[in-house]
């Protein structure tokens, strides 16, 4: 009962905010009345020990999956949702886990309360998968061996991983936000509408370091905060790209730095964009200001 319940009030916010969207104020206010009448009604019967949300009222029994949804829901937040997220990970064996159709809603409850670097023991789904030689994803075990549930990780790797994402439609936008988990670096390409985007990155203490390169469209900038100007160089120099680089732009406030080989640039999309100026005012030897 439980998790149906949590399932209605996940389907009731996103119901609101489809409503508020189509400027239904009046209909979103009810859809979010009504959910949060039952997230009241889950926490009052369903709350058992330690925190933790029951499968049924008054049923000491307890599972990932309900954990998860909670978290997904707000129905549990802060310290007590993290909490009992971990626990269902760290004591497998005591709770039931969720499958490769539930893994997505795992990883993104995972990712909401910043402990992405939890997904690393499930990522065994796909090594099985690997070691049983198959060439589709399965569903669970030898149940189905093509199945759509357990091609996540056609999503997690270039959306979560690499970190890129639409922020408008078509792709007009993109944001870079990598969710590094427990890895220390990772590099790939992600097929967009506007073409091919190369993505590489790697943590350094708490920051991480990333380089782009892309042929259309742009990169948010506030999305590529901890790239500083002086590793790109750097890397730059390191792996012989520095060679292709012709040209520089640098906006007036000098706020970014927009890095492209001649023949792609072209006054509005970079090869390369790098948040924050390069420490002084000398342009690197070999570049040129494009005016």
């Amino acid at each position: 009962v439980t998790m149906e319940s949590l399932l209605y009030i996940l389907g009731l916010q996103k119901a609101a905010k489809i409503a508020e969207y189509l400027d239904r104020k009046e209909q979103s206010a009810l859809l979010m009345q009504r959910a949060e009448q039952v997230q009241e009604a889950v926490r009052t019967f369903c709350t058992g020990k330690d925190g933790m949300l029951q499968d049924g009222p008054g049923i000491e029994e307890y599972s990932q999956h309900t954990q998860v949804f909670a978290v997904l829901t707000d129905t549990v937040a802060g310290e007590q949702a993290k909490e009992n997220l971990r626990k269902t990970i760290l004591y497998k064996e005591k709770y039931s886990q969720c499958s490769v159709a539930m893994v997505y809603y795992l990883f993104r409850a995972l990712e909401k309360t910043g402990m992405y670097e939890l997904t690393e023991s499930y990522w065994n789904i796909w090594q099985r998968m690997i070691d049983k030689y198959t060439t589709t994803c399965d569903e669970v075990q030898e149940r189905s061996e093509c199945h759509a549930w357990g091609a996540l990780i056609l999503y997690e790797l270039p959306s979560v991983i690499l970190g890129i994402r639409p922020s408008a439609p078509g792709y007009e936008k993109m944001e870079v936000k990598p969710v590094p988990g427990y890895l220390k670096s990772a590099r790939g390409q992600v097929i967009t509408p506007k073409g091919m985007v190369n993505v590489e990155w790697y943590r350094e203490n708490k920051e991480i370091h990333i380089k782009l390169e892309t042929s259309e469209g742009k990169v948010e900038k506030e999305m590529l905060d901890n790239v500083t100007a002086n590793v790109f160089w750097k890397q730059c120099r390191e792996d012989g790209t520095l060679k292709t680089l012709t040209e520089y732009s640098t906006s007036a406030d000098k706020e970014h730095i927009g890095i492209a080989d001649g023949s792609s640039c072209d006054g509005e999309s970079y090869m390369y964009y790098i948040v924050t100026p390069f420490e002084g005012d000398e342009i690197p030897e070999g570049y040129i200001v494009k005016e």
